[in-house]
């Protein structure tokens, strides 16, 4: 009986009726293209990550909470200075009543409190929101006034020590979070 020999090039060793293993030899040149393909790989992946989602890009100040009468019901929002310290600038989705007040949309702001050393959330919502459609923007090294709904929490009893911050997304889902705070205004 013939025995036919299949010669696979870049390989050494040949392939006997598909029963002999195959050892590959990758050239030099083969792996060099290949450690320098990773590498452009990982350089993308790391300028990916650049200051756009710095945390110290933005500064969020708690400014005390207001009574505001929109959209026919006066509630308590919590008052944010938010200052834009980045090289571009930001934008958050809104809901803007008059040109005066700029709400944040509620599924890109998470009032949370402290407990045990763990930020929770503090008001648990069972609602969905729509990303609104409109942005406010904060060009570089500007900051302006925005407000979240606190009414939920505020309508119950409030321990005075208790710690809360506010994280917030931007329209590019980067996430950003003040200091901590107390509630405080009713």
């Amino acid at each position: 009986m013939a025995q036919i020999y299949t010669k696979i090039p870049g390989c050494s060793g040949s392939v006997l009726d598909g029963t002999k293993q195959i050892e590959m030899k990758t050239p030099k040149v083969m792996l060099g293209i290949v450690l320098l393909f990773s590498a452009f790989i990982n350089a993308c992946l790391a300028s990916g990550s650049d200051s756009h989602c710095a945390k110290e890009r933005i500064n969020i100040a708690y400014a005390g909470v207001e009574k505001l009468n929109l959209w026919g019901e006066v509630a308590l929002y919590g008052k944010l200075d938010i200052r834009n310290d980045g090289d571009d600038a930001a934008s958050f989705y809104t809901s803007v009543y008059k040109s005066n007040y700029h709400v944040i949309n509620p599924a890109y702001v998470e009032l949370q409190k402290n407990e045990n050393g763990s930020w929770v959330k503090a008001v648990k919502v069972l609602e969905d929101y729509m990303v609104g459609p409109h942005q406010d923007k904060i060009s570089k090294g500007d900051g302006s006034v925005f407000y979240f709904h606190t009414q939920l929490v505020l309508n119950e009893s409030i321990d005075s020590t208790q710690q809360y911050r506010v994280k917030i997304k931007d329209a590019h889902e980067c996430e950003f979070e003040s200091g901590s705070f107390v509630l405080t205004g009713k």
